[in-house]
């Protein structure tokens, strides 16, 4: 793999050594092509889709490809000791989907996004609020190619009439959440334990 590759995850062979590492192109566009799929059901493939290409380009800036060789060991020059505790990924993938997308669209998937690996966030409330997160998240040192391969996929306008004064807009979310976690777990899983990804049907 290129130097200038770009990681999504990394492993190790039974061997010790260290297998090639997942590129994080290639990751955005399984977890996308896998939510796609799932989210045909409810007529949302094209929400679903662009949410996986969105959802680990907080993964993209240099410093954060610096922190998972370290975290990792997959650097052989970097120091553990240089660690500085858990790198958010997750935020500031959701406000390049703020940002880049039409607002009441990006604001729909930035929870998807947001909370992909802990949960779907409140919008007020605390440091884990979708509000605060998005406040402080810098999504600067995102590369173009990431930005522009969102803006070419932006989702069509929603399935359906929702009535805001009931539950089909947080049902929707839910499931375009569900869609997106399962894509991700199953992507990854895919690169990290091959031969368990096989045993799954279709």
């Amino acid at each position: 793999m290129e130097k200038d590759q770009l990681i999504a995850h990394v492993k190790k062979n039974e061997d010790g050594s260290w297998a090639l590492p997942q590129p994080l192109i290639d990751h955005l566009e399984g977890t996308a092509r896998l939510a796609s799929k799932f989210a045909e059901i409810f007529n949302s493939s094209s929400w679903a889709y662009v949410a996986g290409l969105a959802h680990d380009t907080g993964k993209s800036p240099l410093a954060w490809q610096h922190y998972l060789e370290t975290e990792s060991g997959y650097d052989e020059e970097a120091h553990l000791e240089t660690k500085s505790g858990k790198h958010d990924h997750s935020s500031p993938s959701a406000k390049l989907a703020e940002e880049l997308l039409e607002k009441g669209m990006g604001r729909i998937l930035a929870y998807c996004i947001a909370g992909h690996h802990a949960g779907l966030p409140d919008w007020i409330g605390s440091q884990s609020s979708l509000s605060f997160r998005l406040q402080n998240a810098d999504t600067s040192d995102i590369p173009e190619k990431y930005r522009d391969n969102l803006q070419i996929s932006h989702p069509s306008s929603p399935p359906w009439e929702f009535d805001n004064a009931g539950l089909d807009m947080s049902l929707w979310i839910r499931m375009l959440f569900s869609c997106l976690v399962d894509a991700d777990f199953l992507d990854t899983e895919a690169y990290m334990e091959p031969d368990k990804a096989k045993t799954r049907g279709n």
